[in-house]
């Protein structure tokens, strides 16, 4: 039995350790601290600085590489300055690339200068022009071909006395409809001081291709006493004030002439109440 006592005594407990009776403190004295643990929730100092560290240790001897030092020399020359530091990099490219675009730059604003100043000069100085008479006379048609005889006068306004205007290679056209009567090329003319300028064009003996619905057409219009035709310009005109000058192609459209013709069919001429107000495409 007393055996049997002093092994019950010396068996391990297993779990918690048991509470006193307020529950908050054990039975019996915690274990001593552990070396090195810092009690009471606190963390450990930081361990001390380490020795600065420069590199890695060198490879055996031997399996350096030789590397002559002529070599080693124009290396470090080409990449590397007197202090070690990397050289910078060679930069022309760079200036060449904002010379050309700074060159760009410069020349499309001074075209666009040049362009206002012109605009400014002669772009609203464009001449007017109007169909002031027209008469038709002997006009004839059948299936092979049309013929007339054509007398324009056409009045040329310009509007600023100090502006020269030169036309040259000028070249008129009758149309009915878009199908042509009648066409010729005009002597050169100019206006210098002059507001206003005639200018009169004469198609004798016009002929044009002939189509059968196309004479048909136009005799039968020219019965019913009244006929429209358009009048057509293409030039070159130079303006010009004082050494400033521009050059331009003019396109004249005469458009919807109203032609009046006698009740007996004989000739006509332009209405009183036709449009004879001219557009200018340049």
């Amino acid at each position: 039995m007393a055996m049997a006592s002093s092994m019950s005594d010396n068996r391990f407990v297993m779990g918690y350790p048991s509470m006193n009776n307020d529950g908050n403190k054990y039975s019996q004295a915690p274990p001593p601290p552990v070396p090195g643990y810092v009690l009471q929730g606190a963390y450990p100092p930081p361990p001390p600085p380490q020795p600065p560290y420069f590199g890695y240790p060198g490879a055996p001897t031997e399996s350096k590489k030789q590397v002559s030092p002529s070599f080693n020399v124009w290396y470090n020359s080409r990449n590397y300055g007197p202090s070690g530091w990397a050289l910078p990099e060679d930069d022309s490219s760079k200036r060449f690339g904002r010379v050309m675009l700074v060159t760009m730059v410069t020349l499309i604003v001074s075209m666009c200068m040049v362009s206002l100043v012109i605009w400014f000069l002669f772009g609203t100085q464009i001449p007017e022009f109007d169909v002031s008479s027209l008469a038709v006379s002997n006009l004839n048609g059948n299936d092979s071909v049309i013929t007339a005889n054509w007398d324009v006068n056409i009045t040329v306004f310009k509007p600023d006395t100090d502006l020269r205007v030169d036309f040259d290679s000028v070249k008129a056209s009758i149309f009915y409809k878009n199908y042509p009567l009648a066409a010729a090329a005009v002597e050169p003319f100019y206006s210098h001081g002059n507001r206003l300028l005639s200018l009169q064009i004469r198609m004798d003996n016009a002929t044009a291709p002939g189509k059968p619905f196309l004479a048909g057409e136009i005799i039968e219009n020219k019965n019913g006493g009244m006929l429209f035709v358009s009048v057509r310009l293409r030039m070159e005109a130079k303006f010009q004030s004082g050494s400033v000058w521009r050059k331009e192609t003019l396109r004249v459209f005469c458009e919807d002439l109203k032609i009046n013709f006698s009740p007996a069919g004989g000739d006509g001429t332009l209405a009183e109440d036709s449009q004879t107000e001219c557009l200018i495409f340049t």
